[in-house]
């Protein structure tokens, strides 16, 4: 895993501190143009977004400058930051940018605050589950494997009953990414193995259950469109946060 850094120390920044118009003498009049000494981003408290998948295009600018500062790997210093602990929540949330995906982690560091980024694979956050819809009771070994990592998440022989739904990652994590998976067994209707592919990421997260099919014809992802309920957080001037639907 890649990490990458920011940090956000007791000196102030060029990166995220906003300049000041200033007269024709080259000073600031701030009784006549009602400018601050500080920025405007310093001067708001922002909400936090409630996703888990939140991306680096959708913060607040002063977070999303942090984000990128990490993500160039530079080292930059606020008065006012860190805000990322602010706008998301360090403990369950990652960032999304460019397909990757990071975690954000703010060791303590006595007079400093320390943002890292650490490029990881979330942990699909639904059930993923695999229903039997074939007229009897059946046996299936079942092999499951993480494209990506080439990694097998699974292999297993299950014995479940008519209707009966049994859950694939109960007792492992399913990272994002793509997916290959074998059903192989005597009560099949054909001889070969049956085999699906599938992928798992944000997009997928609804809050349901996601369905994988068994029936006499063979193994499927249940057709039902699939599209996350989740939508993008975005922030008003006051600092306040919505969500809404893709």
């Amino acid at each position: 895993m890649q990490r990458r850094r920011f940090l956000a120390g007791m000196a102030a920044s060029t990166v995220l501190v906003a300049g000041c118009l200033g007269d024709s003498d080259g000073e600031t009049d701030d009784s006549q143009t009602g400018a601050s000494n500080e920025s405007d981003d310093d001067a708001v408290e922002y909400d936090r977004c409630p996703h888990r998948i939140v991306r680096v295009s959708d913060l607040p600018s002063p977070a999303e400058a942090e984000a990128l500062a990490a993500l160039e790997n530079d080292e930059t210093e606020s008065e006012k930051g860190p805000y990322l602990p602010d706008v998301i929540d360090i403990n369950e949330a990652y960032l999304l940018h460019e397909d990757s995906y990071y975690l954000v982690e703010q060791p303590d560091m006595e007079n400093q605050s320390p943002i890292y980024l650490t490029e990881t694979l979330p942990v699909f956050g639904e059930n993923v589950i695999l229903e039997n819809r074939m007229d009897t009771d059946v046996t299936v070994h079942i092999r499951i494997e993480h494209e990506d990592t080439s990694d097998v998440l699974l292999e297993e022989t299950v014995k479940f009953d008519v209707d009966e739904h049994v859950t694939l990652n109960d007792d492992v994590e399913f990272p994002y990414g793509e997916y290959h998976a074998e059903f192989d067994g005597d009560d099949l209707s054909e001889q070969d193995t049956w085999e699906i592919a599938w992928e798992l990421d944000w997009a997928y997260e609804t809050g349901d259950d996601y369905p994988v099919l068994l029936d006499d014809h063979g193994v499927f992802i249940d057709p039902v469109a699939r599209n996350t309920s989740f939508g993008p957080c975005s922030w008003d001037d006051d600092g306040s946060v919505s969500s809404g639907d893709y």
